[in-house]
């Protein structure tokens, strides 16, 4: 099997998903950047209330409104001149008519200061291996927020079609911030809903409609030199959405979803073998599992797990350079000692597994 060669290589590196249960950004990023120097992630932290996975991304969308709680109002003259002035804006981008970052699809420091600290110190720092960016998908977003009638806000078109644009327009900016950070950036689309799609729980919500908006995220994150990802920690149909086009990284919970993954394994090695990377999401986010589980279980398991799709071409430090290895989800809905000790598996699980297939002593 022959792979197609990166630069850089992830090589096992530790990679965290984004939110942990802190109240300070700084002393979040301090606990993060000890333990993944060459590899930050910027931080949320669902503490804050303009932070949540449904309102941190969506500044800007028409009708949509935060109080008493996040919906979206979709009825009304009001909502028509939201709708025409977003394209407006829109349009004045994509005509390069304004730069982005001078457009409402910039993220204000309000909404992700994460990003603004993490940008801070870098600056400061200098380059890294790889820098790692996030933003909530439109599936998911739109499946949790209701319309002025009461529905899920995804089956209104024009809902959808604006979600879209300006997920796609704020995920370009974001990449253009990481990438001139200095390192590779990373930008996943954090889209736990793709594992619920065909499910009576949303009827209605086709999966080839919600994978194209996906790429029309990714292939904007790419086209701005960045490493386009996708974080489902749910099961999911893996093999349909690895032939999304743009996406380099695929983000999964290996701890509890491997199984289901594994059914996979031919469009898998084609995703490997055309430069795709795996973040392996094999540190429990559960309370219980991560409080009985050790690096050397964890270890074991990788490399079991990895044993599935070894080849005459494809060993164990041949996977390993393609992977990253992750907690399963993020750290935010943890206590913070739970958070800590996740954190402290991640690393000494990435250090074990370097050490053993990369950097054999």
């Amino acid at each position: 099997m022959d792979l197609t060669p990166l630069s850089p290589e992830p090589e096992g590196r530790p990679l965290f998903i984004g939110s942990l249960p802190f109240q300070d950004h700084g002393e979040a990023l301090e606990e993060l950047l000890k333990r993944c120097p060459e590899s930050p992630s910027w931080i949320q932290l669902p503490s804050n209330p303009r932070e949540g996975f449904l309102v941190q991304f969506t500044e800007g969308l028409p009708g949509f409104r935060r109080d008493p709680r996040p919906l979206v109002l979709n009825q009304g003259e009001e909502f028509q001149e939201e709708l025409l002035r977003f394209y407006e804006a829109y349009l004045e981008v994509v005509e390069a008519k304004r730069p982005v970052e001078e457009s409402l699809f910039q993220s204000t420091p309000e909404a992700v200061p994460g990003l603004y600290k993490l940008l801070e110190l870098l600056e400061a720092m200098g380059p890294v291996k790889f820098v790692k960016g996030q933003i909530s998908g439109p599936l998911t977003i739109l499946l949790a927020l209701q319309d002025s009638s009461g529905r899920l806000a995804y089956y209104d078109e024009r809902v959808r079609d604006a979600a879209v644009r300006l997920l796609a327009m704020r995920a370009r900016w974001q990449t253009r911030k990481l990438v001139a950070a200095g390192g590779k950036a990373i930008v996943f689309v954090d889209e736990p809903a793709l594992g619920h799609v065909g499910s009576s729980v949303f009827i209605g919500v086709e999966l080839e409609r919600a994978l194209r908006d996906l790429e029309e995220i990714l292939l904007g994150i790419e086209d701005e030199g960045g490493w386009p990802g996708i974080h489902v920690c749910a099961n999911a149909d893996w093999g349909t959405i690895l032939g999304v086009r743009g996406l380099r990284v695929l983000s999964f919970d290996a701890f509890s979803y491997f199984e289901r993954f594994s059914l996979f394994k031919e469009e898998i090695l084609g995703f490997l073998e055309r430069g795709g990377i795996i973040a392996w999401g094999i540190v429990p986010t559960d309370s219980h599992k991560l409080d009985t589980s050790t690096v050397e279980d964890l270890a074991e398991l990788w490399i079991h797990q990895a044993g599935f799709f070894f080849s005459e071409g494809l060993q164990a430090k041949d996977l390993l350079a393609r992977s990253f290895i992750t907690p399963s989800c993020g750290l935010g809905s943890l206590d913070k000692e739970r958070a800590l000790r996740a954190m402290d598996l991640t690393a000494s699980l990435s250090q074990l597994l370097r050490g053993k297939f990369l950097c054999p002593h």
